[in-house]
């Protein structure tokens, strides 16, 4: 039955709720489905039980009414019809009645901003997959091709509508269209004339202007910026229109308008590139760095805004090649740009291609009932939104949450933790059974900082039996010694082998698509207290390097869907497993001398996904090496299958 493997923590996840009251409603709604003959099958009743939401909300979002459900909610319940398998009855029967069942999409996929294309597009086909409809995509990327294409006309008697991204179309060819009664939805231009029943359009720049002024000028304090940007002309788009593309002439001038505010030059420093392409990137940096020897040293170029996330990838990753610090935005929040950890726009480019499909499907059942294509059209605006990320100096921002982090561990202010020996050790320090997915950065055992940890534990153990503590503490073995960089999944009871085979094939995944970031290099300093006795692992002097690290645990959380904990550097040496009493400042005496001691350098340049079942056994499964970016699947995972 669809249900068994029914994902209650995911669906949690998506709509903020507590797993068991999600696993609760479902649990009521197939308890009321018992002793039916009929197969069962989900239904709106489920869509609300799971998401929270009335059922009014389902009824209009199944029905597809517009702006009854905010953006977010209307992507969250379309995520949730994929999970649970959800197919519309009503719309089931209405589609058998049409023709074609067909929408064309007309976009230039192989222009200056493929990537952001190819996200609408995911949008529109989430959406026309729920109505089942099938997509038929035409690529027309010159104007002469345009023009060819709307004169010639080859979806006519094809297709149902089509969804034209940023393209013009002229007023013959739309009257065309209009006798045939095809709908259009219009994104990111603006046509205002039958048969366009609705344009996609941005709202506004404020964002983009906000996030200059704002954040990199008055919160970081950058006063000299560039910008990189195509040029303000686009036929394609504007068709021979002089005043050029008003989202590239908007997003210009939001720029301009940001440096005017605060007494800069917004003219001086402009690059124009004519793609979108990680080349073009490339040659700006490298345009930026002639420019930068040329001035002195506190006229240098210190942020780049690019309006779009592949040049700003592009430009952040020269720059960190070649050890030049130098703040980056991009545009469009493209999945490079959470890669990245760039600071960005976001677009919302898959809202956009769901939202065209909508109108699109809107004045199709409207045609099906009147005869006639709706009037007047809809102007659908999306709300944009800045996306703060590391690229435009913020590491600084995430180093001091880190170090915050690591104060939880202090020495001085640690208070026993009731819950002891805990679900890890018996009291006698012997391990428990315990499970699960981890990824961490091993100790090297042929290293001096290897043999600094053992020679600690000796002394920790040492001072303990001297105080009459000896058995407080449950010391791990030394070849378990690890630094865990993202928990993924952990508990008393062993991880369903088919759960762990699809987190294991997404953290895999999650590896491939990783940057190449190199060596981490980090200081082993202090040691900390809390249920565990750790060496505590500092970033202070390199901050770029916990960077390297919190892009990797993004990318495995992003993945997965999984967050156990933020990531704290530590090493574990050994657990609390019996509640010292009025022995705790014994414990804390011991330990205060090495509280701020320094061990060494921990440089580590490969990851592993292991799969452990107690605290002294861990079984690697994958490694990414973070020099070459290889990823290696290790022959013991078979066994790890028949072990869970």
């Amino acid at each position: 039955m669809w249900t068994e493997d029914l994902p209650i923590k995911e669906i949690a996840q998506l709509f903020g709720r507590d797993a068991e009251e999600v696993e609760g409603a479902y649990e009521e709604w197939l308890a009321s489905r018992q002793g039916r003959r009929q197969p069962v099958k989900p239904d709106n009743r489920l869509l609300a039980l799971l998401s929270g939401l009335s059922t009014t909300s389902i009824s209009n979002f199944v029905q597809n009414k517009p702006g009854s459900l905010s953006g977010e909610n209307w992507q969250r319940l379309s995520k949730l019809v994929d999970i649970v398998g959800y197919v519309p009855s009503q719309a089931a029967q209405s589609l058998r009645s049409r023709r074609h069942n067909t929408v064309g999409v007309v976009l230039p996929l192989s222009s200056v901003s493929p990537v952001f294309y190819l996200e609408v597009l995911k949008g529109i086909k989430e959406r026309a997959s729920f109505f089942g409809f099938r997509r038929l995509i035409y690529d027309v990327t010159m104007p002469e091709e345009r023009d060819d294409f709307f004169s010639d006309m080859p979806f006519l008697d094809v297709v149902d509508g089509l969804v034209v991204v940023g393209l013009f179309i002229s007023e013959s060819q739309l009257r065309i269209m209009e006798r045939h009664q095809l709908p259009l939805v219009v994104v990111h231009n603006r046509l205002s004339r039958n048969p366009v029943v609705a344009n996609i359009i941005d709202l506004d720049e404020s964002e983009l202007r906000s996030l200059i002024d704002q954040h990199l000028i008055k919160h970081h304090g950058y006063r000299r910026l560039a910008l990189v940007t195509l040029d303000t002309s686009s036929p394609l788009k504007m068709g021979e229109n002089t005043q050029g593309d008003w989202n590239r002439v908007a997003r210009k001038k939001a720029y301009q308008d940001a440096l005017r505010m605060n007494g800069l030059d917004p003219d001086e420093l402009v690059f124009t590139v004519e793609e979108h392409s990680f080349e073009a990137g490339c040659s700006v940096f490298e345009q930026i760095c002639q420019k930068n020897t040329l001035l002195a040293p506190d006229e240098r170029i210190q942020a780049v805004v690019c309006l779009s996330d592949t040049l700003a990838a592009a430009i952040l990753t020269c720059a960190r090649q070649a050890g030049t610090e130098i703040a980056v935005t991009g545009y469009d929040n493209l999945s490079i740009a959470d890669l990245h950890g760039i600071t960005t726009i976001d677009q919302k480019a898959r809202l956009v291609g769901a939202l065209a499909f909508q109108h699109l499907f809107n004045a199709l059942e409207y045609r099906g009932r009147t005869g006639t294509l709706p009037w007047p059209l809809v102007e659908e605006a999306i709300g944009m939104e800045a996306v703060i990320r590391t690229s435009c100096g913020c590491l600084l921002a995430a180093l001091e949450e880190y170090n915050d982090r690591l104060l939880e561990r202090r020495i001085p202010t640690w208070i026993p933790p009731e819950d002891i020996p805990g679900p890890k050790f018996y009291p006698n320090g012997d391990t428990k059974p315990f499970y699960g997915l981890t990824c961490i950065a091993w100790i090297d055992q042929e290293s001096e900082l290897f043999r600094k940890l053992c020679a600690l534990q000796k002394v920790f153990r040492e001072e303990f039996e001297q105080a009459g503590l000896g058995g407080a503490f449950a010391f791990l073995e030394p070849e378990s010694f690890h630094m865990t960089v993202c928990d993924i999944v952990d508990g008393s009871d062993p991880i369903q082998p088919r759960r762990a085979n699809t987190l294991i094939q997404q953290v895999q995944r999650a590896f491939e698509q990783s940057e190449r970031s190199g060596k981490v290099t980090s200081l082993i300093k202090g040691i900390g207290l809390k249920q565990t006795i750790t060496a505590l692992v500092r970033f202070d002097s390199k901050p770029q390097e916990l960077g390297k690290v919190l892009a990797l645990e993004r990318k495995i959380k992003q993945a997965t869907g999984e967050s156990v904990r933020e990531f704290t550097g530590h090493i574990s040496l050994a657990y609390l497993v019996r509640h010292p009493g009025n022995d705790a400042d014994k414990i804390k005496q011991i330990l205060l001398p090495y509280e701020e001691r320094v061990f060494g350098e921990f440089a580590f340049s490969q990851f592993d996904l292991t799969y452990f079942t107690d605290m002294n056994t861990y079984m690697p499964i994958l490694t990414i090496d973070l020099q070459d970016g290889a990823v290696t699947c290790h022959d013991r995972l078979k066994e790890r299958q028949s072990r869970i």
